[in-house]
């Protein structure tokens, strides 16, 4: 009875504003994984139901987050090409896989060991991802594709050597979506900006027609619930797709406890690392079979969730059953929802995670925690996620190493 006198309609505000907000993200960054958008949806449903019987942080929002996104496109896109179906069946095998390797590393205590990883190594890692991603984007604002590289050098060429291909009509719609999530965010950061961006510009689109003249929508967006779907249990598959699986097993993990720590300190409660990892591992693992791409604790949402005063796992439950209702009544008002909208969004949201401030100083603190955010920094908008995370890893134990071999 305390519960629903003290804390329900805590939970309840909180829950609507995470679930006005995921919506948008979550289409958004399922066209940035290159699967189809309504899969951003599904991966808001069942993984997070799994997630809260399991997991130990309250406010820990579940879902799509841009890092794994790109990780997913990273991997993938070199073995399938995006939008296909045989790219959406790796890409539940990557899910699949993603699972029981966090399941696995939990049963292997791993969970403590994966917190040594230097912060310097993750820091410079998802600066050059958020740079990653917002030049990613950058082809859904001007109407014309750059290719499926994730490095940064060729895509400012590919875009330098074509800018007369620029659609106008697209880059507008982008342009005056960046220009309204800034205006309405520098009015107020507690307002819901993307849900009102998208309600603006959606029905602007609609009105207008300005499909007709070449702005990209997304379209009809299945209704129900989601689908079953099978991983590719076939041997060849599973190896080809085993390094991205790994990268976002950690990385999921990585981002998860990050934020989930933070607000655990600021209210004074316990969180199971393992079980954090456990739970991660069979919201993946479970999310595969209900068209699911690879799902982690997103840093915005779950402070999003904190600071509207949610109290239990309540609000996450009732974010999740506003998802369903989604996917059941209200997929059809998305039809005229223009692309560049979406990609404004990633955009303003992914550039608040460069800091550049931070960077410096951290650089400029350490010259052992400078080393290893510059190396991985560069390798990864140079040649990639994969090998940056790796670099950066190896180097760091190197140090470590070679520190160790000093004091001896």
């Amino acid at each position: 009875m305390s519960y629903w006198k003290n804390s329900f309609h805590h939970d309840m505000v909180a829950g609507v504003i995470v679930a006005i907000l995921i919506i948008p993200q979550a289409i958004a960054y399922a066209i940035l994984a290159g699967v189809p958008p309504v899969v951003g949806l599904y991966s808001a449903t069942v993984p997070v139901l799994i997630y809260l019987l399991f997991g130990t942080s309250p406010h820990l929002s579940v879902g799509p987050v841009a890092v794994v996104s790109l990780l997913i496109f990273s991997g993938v896109s070199s073995i399938a090409i995006p939008g296909t179906d045989d790219y959406f069946s790796l890409v539940i095998t990557v899910t699949f896989l993603v699972g029981v390797l966090q399941v696995f590393f939990s049963a292997l205590k791993f969970g403590t060991l994966l917190e040594w990883i230097p912060y310097s190594v993750i820091k410079g890692f998802t600066s050059a991802c958020a740079v990653i991603i917002a030049v990613s984007q950058i082809e859904n604002l001007i109407g014309f594709s750059l290719g499926h590289s994730t490095s940064v050098i060729h895509t400012s060429m590919t875009l330098f050597t074509n800018l007369e291909s620029i659609h106008l009509a697209t880059f507008l719609i982008g342009l005056i979506s960046i220009l309204l999530i800034l205006t309405i965010n520098s009015i107020s950061r507690k307002l819901p900006t993307p849900l009102f961006v998208v309600i603006i510009l959606t029905v602007s689109v609609s009105f207008f027609r300005l499909d007709n003249f070449g702005v990209p929508i997304i379209g009809q967006l299945p209704q129900g619930f989601p689908t079953f779907t099978l991983p590719m249990f076939n041997a060849e598959v599973l190896m080809a797709v085993f390094p991205t699986a790994i990268i976002i097993a950690f990385i999921g993990y990585i981002e998860s406890i990050a934020v989930a720590k933070v607000i655990a300190e600021k209210e004074n409660y316990k969180l199971g690392v393992n079980q954090e990892l456990t739970s991660l591992g069979l919201a993946n693992t479970i999310g595969a079979f209900f068209s699911s791409m690879p799902v982690a604790g997103g840093i915005s949402r779950s402070a999003v969730n904190y600071d509207s005063g949610a109290r239990t796992k309540v609000a996450s439950l009732i974010t999740t059953i506003f998802i369903f209702l989604t996917l059941l009544l209200f997929t059809p008002l998305f039809y005229f929802l223009p692309k560049p909208t979406l990609a404004a969004i990633i955009i303003v949201a992914i550039t608040k995670i460069i800091n550049i401030k931070g960077l410096w100083l951290t650089c400029k603190s350490s010259k052992r925690d400078g080393i290893l955010l510059l190396t991985t920094l560069f390798m990864t908008l140079l040649y990639g996620p994969e090998w940056g995370i790796v670099c950066g890893i190896t180097l760091g134990v190197l140090l470590q190493l070679w520190n160790s071999r000093i004091s001896l």
